[in-house]
């Protein structure tokens, strides 16, 4: 009887030795950083993040994170919506950069519709009007969670 793919879980993966696990990690790293412009690639070894254009025109920014790590941004690069979309199993984080980058470049439609949607738009408002609010009350020096986030 044939095994379909879908029904293998993650405890049913075969478990790899350290060193197949680094060799796995370098390979997905090196397949990640030949598919980046040189702009994107950049911007991957020194913050571990880096922006796609979407065939639909959106921007968003990628994040090295096995979940909570795709973000579009407005036209003024802010957060707008935090995507949650990742394959199950043991998959190197770069193979799933990779594969959201991918999805985002030639069906951002589809990508959406696997992915958990959370709109962040009313939270930088609320910031804004607590800085507002602060600044209003004489305080000059907003909390460190409010820094750089206007």
């Amino acid at each position: 009887m044939q095994e379909v793919a879908a029904d293998i879980t993650y405890h049913d993966q075969p478990r790899i030795t350290a060193a197949q696990r680094d060799e796995v990690e370098l390979r997905a790293r090196n397949l990640l950083l030949s598919c980046l412009t040189p702009e994107q690639r950049a911007m991957y070894e020194k913050e571990f993040k880096f922006r796609v254009v979407s065939n639909l025109g959106n921007v968003f920014e990628l994040h090295r994170k096995r979940m909570h790590g795709v973000f579009k941004l407005d036209m003024q690069g802010n957060r707008i919506e935090e995507w949650c979309v990742t394959p199950h199993g043991r998959i190197p984080v770069d193979d799933i950069l990779l594969s959201q980058k991918l999805m985002l470049e030639t069906d951002e439609a589809a990508l959406r519709s696997e992915s958990n949607i959370w709109d962040l738009s009313n939270a930088r408002l609320g910031q804004q009007i607590h800085r507002a609010a602060l600044q209003y009350a004489g305080y000059n020096h907003p909390p460190d969670y409010l820094q750089g986030n206007a």
